[in-house]
């Protein structure tokens, strides 16, 4: 989970360049995901920071677990289709 993280870095280096180093860090570590590559990278780091964004602003986690949830559970589904 990333908020523990942005917790810990936002009293150190303020709100946005925590958002920006964690959304960074998710997009990297979605390289090889779906999609793959840079565009999944980009992608992943985008909704990474949104999350992230959604975490400081809602000072909780259930709006970014269901806006996680949501494309994951396309993406599983998709999956489970073409099997």
């Amino acid at each position: 989970m990333r908020g523990a993280p942005l917790s810990v870095l936002v009293p150190v280096i303020g709100k946005q360049q925590a958002l920006m180093i964690t959304a960074g860090f998710l997009g990297l570590g979605h390289f090889y995901g779906v999609p793959n590559g840079v565009p999944g990278a980009l992608l992943s780091g985008f909704l990474g920071w949104f999350l992230g964004k959604s975490l400081l602003e809602t000072k909780g986690f259930f709006w970014a677990w269901l806006i996680h949830f949501l494309p994951d559970a396309i993406i599983f589904t998709f999956y489970a289709m073409l099997a």
